[in-house]
């Protein structure tokens, strides 16, 4: 899924271990390897974007960062992850949906928070 994060990269943010917890555990229920996600756009306008099975063997090529949730009193809860940077040669730029700024509040049908 996403391959440019790692826990190499010594990121700081909780939220990041979390992710990566998540996308692992995403990747092993996946079995058909289509990505669901629900976005939304710097517009705030809402879509649904399924990344196709056929580029699964290609990176995501995208960089994250979480969007907190500011009503949650331990801050540990995001509402989304929005999306900071797209390479040129991922699977969200082949597709051309997704763009800076994005923010992504749901993968494969789960809200992010739970993922």
């Amino acid at each position: 899924m996403a391959e440019n994060l790692s826990r190499s990269q010594a990121r700081k943010s909780r939220f990041t271990d979390a992710f990566l917890d998540a996308r692992d555990r995403l990747e092993e229920s996946n079995e058909n390897n289509e990505i669901f996600l629900n976005i939304t756009d710097s517009n705030l306008r809402q879509m649904k974007v399924i990344l196709a099975a056929e580029s699964v063997n290609i990176p995501l090529g995208i960089e994250i960062s979480a969007v907190p949730d500011l009503n949650d009193t331990r801050k540990t809860r995001i509402l989304a992850v929005e999306v900071r940077k797209i390479d040129d040669d991922g699977r969200v730029a082949m597709d051309g949906r997704i763009k800076v700024g994005d923010q992504i509040t749901d993968i494969n049908h789960r809200p992010v928070y739970q993922v």
